[in-house]
């Protein structure tokens, strides 16, 4: 299954009350917005839950404002044995013990941006040698991210969940 927003603004939501999605077979999602998902009672994975097998494959896209309450953990997303390949994507204002959460699984992230979590940027630090020129807030996500302060990244939201990238940013040009 695709999802692809490619042309149009997506924004994908769980409305504070529920996780966005739960993948366990393979899943592309292109230039999308998961927003605002929830999951409580300490289960993981308040935007994407995805499990067990399969492949997900996220590219130019935003996570922001997703969370998991009792110490669950990948507040965007949590990744159980599955395969995961994140590019050029942004994880944002997330809450939970890691904006991405990565035990027992090997994922790939490349140009990717994860800042501004309520917790540690990063979970389950399982991401495969193939990362690189990513951008984390915190010392929590290795290996390839590069620690940057959060102010010097000068993320501005404009309207719906658009999130720009400020004059000066250390992001811009960071990428390959």
């Amino acid at each position: 299954l695709t999802i692809d927003g490619t042309g149009q603004t997506v924004t994908i939501s769980g409305g504070n009350a529920v996780r966005v999605l739960y993948a366990s077979n393979t899943l592309t999602l292109n230039n999308l917005t998961i927003a605002n998902g929830y999951s409580t009672g300490g289960y993981a994975g308040g935007g994407i839950y995805h499990c067990c097998s399969g492949t997900l494959t996220i590219t130019n896209s935003t996570f922001s404002n997703n969370s998991v309450d009792w110490g669950g953990t990948g507040g965007g997303i949590y990744n159980y044995f599955g395969t995961l390949t994140i590019t050029n994507s942004t994880f944002y204002d997330n809450t939970g013990n890691g904006a991405v959460g990565n035990p027992d699984s090997t994922s790939t992230l490349i140009n990717t941006l994860i800042a501004g979590t309520s917790g540690d940027d990063c979970s389950g630090n399982d991401f495969s040698i193939a990362s690189n020129h990513n951008l984390a807030s915190d010392a929590s996500c290795s290996p390839g991210f590069s620690q940057v302060p959060l102010d010097s990244l000068r993320l501005n939201w404009t309207s719906g969940y658009y999130l720009t990238i400020g004059w000066g940013s250390t992001a811009v040009d960071a990428g390959t």
